[in-house]
């Protein structure tokens, strides 16, 4: 967030009767900025290339331009000439994502709700105002060249700025650990591990890509230069590269877990083999496979989801604290569900389609990706968690606590009993402060 607007949460002390006139500014700023800093710079940026390449027309045409590819970026579908565009460059969603993060924390931080109820509140007017700005955004963007679809401008606003800026409200006003202390440890583990088994299987696969990319460099150069682009033009082939780039990272962590990508219609890459015609000239599709059979080093890839399988039951173990072996595998199997659910969502927001020809149908199949990862990890990672996690200490501390709660037979005096226990139950806190 700017300084400028750090300094409104110096303002002095308010009433309880002002919270909600705090609430109404901190959401009223935070969306403001959040649509300045993320549609800004974009409309900068085609500006630019738009006067650049000597294209004619007034200023409303970049903007219109900027504002449809800031839309498709909240998965708004645009109606081309061509057909409809339902490709999402998340690229710009990421940015996005993360500025209604930071818009989120400021807005708690600021109006400080100190309830659940005042932070949903918060969150709410976060979202019904950051829905109006892309329902008016999305009427400003409707041209003759692009007509992008109010309704779900408004309904995909609303949703990703409750979703991710409500986190954020929660994070600024100190209740997220609040919320997390009422979910149960078991579940709280499995949350824990399959965000992190996610990041694991999403940071393999940008590396896969990059190596791939770094093998064909002559062909991604080659598919640039096919359409002679000027200095400009390179600019601009750069940008859409690097918007898609998170894109072609869920297509390769699709090709790592199985089901594969589509590349068009009629054409599929996939460990089992590929069928790929002409590539639009995009360097970032230089990392795709050609259509001859897979080596046999191809393979290689199936180690992706293995090592984000066996790093989730490794952290399942870490935090599971005095969990039961058989909780510790259910955590882990629990991971591979929250997992599942997230790259299913991540797949289904990467794919899309170009108009109705052979560019209909890009990139992977959200339900097949979630299910083979919620298989593949979950499996795995609660393998390693039951392996990993030691069976005899809950089990041990719930012995000790159990002799010292026996009442001993009448053989043994008062005195001695007491103090039996008061060393037993001085080994049972040992024992715990080391297994936490």
């Amino acid at each position: 967030m700017h300084p400028l607007l750090g300094r409104l949460s110096l303002l002095p002390d308010r009433s309880a009767e002002d919270a909600p006139d705090a609430s109404w500014r901190a959401a009223g700023v935070a969306v403001a900025w959040t649509v300045a800093t993320s549609l800004v710079p974009l409309v900068l940026l085609v500006l630019v290339g738009w006067l650049a390449s000597g294209l004619v027309g007034g200023l409303g045409d970049p903007f219109r331009l900027a504002v449809d590819i800031w839309l498709a970026g909240h998965g708004v579908p645009l109606e081309l000439a061509a057909g409809s565009s339902t490709l999402h460059p998340l690229g710009v969603t990421v940015v996005v994502l993360a500025l209604l993060w930071r818009g989120g924390r400021w807005a708690g931080r600021s109006s400080a709700p100190r309830t659940f109820a005042a932070a949903g509140r918060l969150t709410a007017l976060l979202a019904m105002g950051y829905g109006s700005a892309a329902a008016l955004l999305a009427v400003a963007g409707n041209g003759p060249a692009a007509r992008p679809d109010v309704v779900i401008a408004a309904i995909a606003g609303v949703a990703v700025a409750a979703a991710v800026g409500g986190l954020g409200v929660l994070s600024g006003s100190a209740l997220l650990p609040g919320a997390r202390e009422r979910i149960p440890l078991v579940w709280r583990v499995a949350i824990d591990t399959g965000v992190a088994a996610s990041l694991v299987l999403v940071g393999l696969a940008a590396l896969l890509l990059a190596g791939a990319l770094v093998v064909r460099r002559t062909t991604a150069y080659d598919l640039a230069a096919s359409v002679s682009p000027d200095a400009t033009g390179w600019l601009l082939l750069l940008l859409l590269n690097v918007a898609l780039v998170p894109n072609a990272v869920l297509a390769v962590l699709a090709y790592a877990t199985g089901p594969g990508f589509a590349i068009g219609v009629g054409a599929s890459v996939s460990l089992g083999g590929s069928e790929v015609g002409a590539l639009p000239p995009l360097s970032i599709l230089a990392a795709v496979p050609g259509s001859a059979d897979p080596h046999p080093a191809t393979y290689v890839v199936l180690v992706i989801p293995l090592l984000a399988g066996i790093a989730a039951g490794l952290l399942a173990v870490r935090r599971s604290g005095t969990l039961r072996a058989e909780m510790c595998a259910l955590a882990g199997l629990g991971a591979g569900g929250v997992a599942g659910v997230l790259t299913m969502a991540a797949a289904w927001a990467a794919s899309g389609g170009l108009g109705t020809g052979q560019l209909a149908t890009l990139g992977p199949t959200g339900w097949m990706v979630g299910a083979a990862v919620s298989v593949e990890i979950g499996v795995v990672a609660a393998a390693t968690a039951w392996v990993g996690c030691p069976r005899s200490r809950s089990g041990l501390v719930a012995n000790l606590s159990a002799r010292i709660a026996r009442p001993g037979d009448g053989s043994v005096d008062g005195p001695a009993r007491s103090g039996s226990a008061s060393d037993a139950d001085e080994e049972t806190v040992a024992l715990e402060r080391k297994v936490g």
